[in-house]
């Protein structure tokens, strides 16, 4: 059976649900901190060069303390017109880094996938402490672009953070990344690399799409009066679907919620089974639990975009006596 496609208009609001875009500049910090124990070195101006001349690029210091140095000028000649030839002590060093982009959308798809320039990149380079600074230009950008780093010392590790777009309705961007060259990811959308002096290396990236499918699981928990009983949030909720064609099941394993957890099931096939599962906590004493799973917490994905809502019932009864 071939996968149909469900109407965008059905569930318009869908998309607020979906979004959700990394901070860019909150996170990477913090990461570098974690794993270099490093300080952190932010650009101030991108500066241009004009052609056979030398310019000066500013890069305040951020130590990794929280305080600031006093900006530092470095007299630099642009990267082509002396790569290659060693530099003396003084001289900063120079590296350049090609970042590609493309994105692979699923063949037949009613939803254009992002372009892109719908994917914003935040760069930043890290050095063992203490260390002089770094200027890296462009620092932030959309799509891809050729980052220059000068820096003194011998090498430099970078991080690009990405943005991705909001997943259109029935596609989902697929995560590990699709990469080639000379970077690796570190983390969710966090991609990190080496540099030495003259260097020139490339990092590509493949952002593909998947198809997408969702169920909204929605907890109700029913308690007799004069007990107190589990919340619905005390149960452990599971989505389980086919390992065929499957991509991924997003959030997989989650806490109940009465106002329920929108669960994507991001897939390349045709047909995808899946099925909700719980594990509760036991039933007070005096108490038994039956569970009542509705009709769509089981069954077949047929479709691109399908919305299901699966209520799962907990009902706690007064045991009976013997």
């Amino acid at each position: 059976m071939k996968v149909k496609f469900t109407p965008i208009f059905a569930l318009v609001g869908l998309l607020a649900i979906l979004s959700g875009m990394p901070a860019l500049s909150t996170g990477i910090t913090n990461y570098a901190y974690a794993k270099y124990g490093t300080n952190t070195q932010t650009q101030a101006n991108a500066n241009e060069c004009d052609t056979g001349s030398n310019c000066a690029i500013t890069s305040p210091q951020t130590q990794g303390d929280g305080t600031a140095n006093s900006p530092t000028n470095l007299q630099i000649s642009k990267f082509n017109e002396e790569q290659g030839e060693p530099n003396s002590p003084s001289d900063p060093s120079i590296a350049r880094l090609d970042f590609n982009v493309e994105v692979e959308c699923p063949i037949g798809m009613e939803v254009v996938c992002p372009d892109p320039e719908d994917f914003m990149h935040l760069v930043r380079a890290f050095f063992p402490a203490p260390s002089p600074p770094v200027s890296i230009v462009p620092d932030e950008f959309s799509g891809q672009a050729i980052i220059d780093f000068l820096f003194d010392g011998q090498q430099t590790t970078y991080l690009i953070s990405i943005g991705p777009p909001d997943n259109p309705h029935g596609l989902w961007l697929r995560d590990p990344l699709s990469l080639t060259g000379d970077c690796i990811q570190e983390g969710d959308f966090l991609l990190s690399g080496h540099l030495s002096d003259g260097d020139h290396k490339s990092c590509n990236v493949t952002y593909h799409y998947d198809y997408a499918a969702y169920v909204l699981v929605i907890k109700e928990t029913i308690c007799p009066t004069g007990f107190s009983c589990p919340s619905s949030r005390d149960n452990t909720m599971m989505v389980e679907a086919s390992v065929g064609e499957l991509v991924s099941v997003n959030p997989q394993t989650f806490s109940g919620s009465d106002s329920g957890t929108l669960v994507v099931i991001a897939f390349t096939g045709d047909i995808i089974p899946y099925q909700v599962t719980e594990t509760p906590p036991p039933p007070p004493s005096g108490l038994v639990l039956v569970q009542s799973p509705s009709e769509d917490c089981r069954g077949d994905i047929d479709r691109i975009g399908e919305v299901l809502t699966c209520t799962f019932t907990n009902e706690y009864r007064v045991a009976p006596t013997l």
